[in-house]
């Protein structure tokens, strides 16, 4: 479920109510425009109750932090957390910057693929139970997401990291 789509209780009732009839997973983004869960518990809360029934993964995604920069508070996973999901890193989506893609003179969403796995590793190290990572075989020409995605060749390297990192975390 898209981040901007999350604040709208009512939606994410219908989504949860309707995920739990197919027996599907729900991936809902924290919008970046949102603090982190203790700043807003009441609307989280009631979001949050229809999804933890219902198999939903919470994503974080960062919180905007100026004009087109997102920082990933690692802190807000273990509060995420709390509200009884599994949480994920969307870690492609949370080094992106609105409005910063050199390609199109800023018309369209730039990243900074080298903070990927940074966020990824953080993320992992602070427990989350799931990565939403975005590979292209050629990142720099995708279409979607190609600034923030990151090789297809580096996969395997940074997925066999995540699991070490998880392995040590949870010992």
């Amino acid at each position: 479920m898209l981040a901007y789509l999350v604040r709208h209780t009512d939606l994410v009732i219908a989504t949860a109510k309707a995920a739990a009839k197919e027996q599907a997973l729900i991936q809902a983004e924290k919008p970046q425009f949102m603090p982190p869960p203790w700043n807003s518990k009441k609307h989280h809360d009631e979001n949050h109750r229809s999804f933890t029934a219902n198999s939903c993964h919470p994503g974080e995604r960062g919180v905007s932090f100026g004009i087109n920069n997102l920082i990933v508070d690692t802190l807000s996973i273990p509060e995420m957390k709390k509200l009884g999901c599994p949480v994920t890193i969307e870690a492609t989506r949370s080094v992106q910057l609105p409005g910063a893609d050199p390609r199109t003179a800023g018309a369209s969403t730039g990243g900074q693929q080298c903070g990927v796995s940074i966020a990824t590793k953080a993320a992992v190290a602070a427990s989350v139970e799931s990565v939403f990572l975005e590979f292209d075989t050629n990142p720099s020409k995708g279409l979607c997401d190609g600034p923030s995605s990151l090789s297809l060749s580096e996969a395997e390297a940074l997925l066999s990291r995540l699991k070490a990192i998880h392995a040590g975390v949870n010992v």
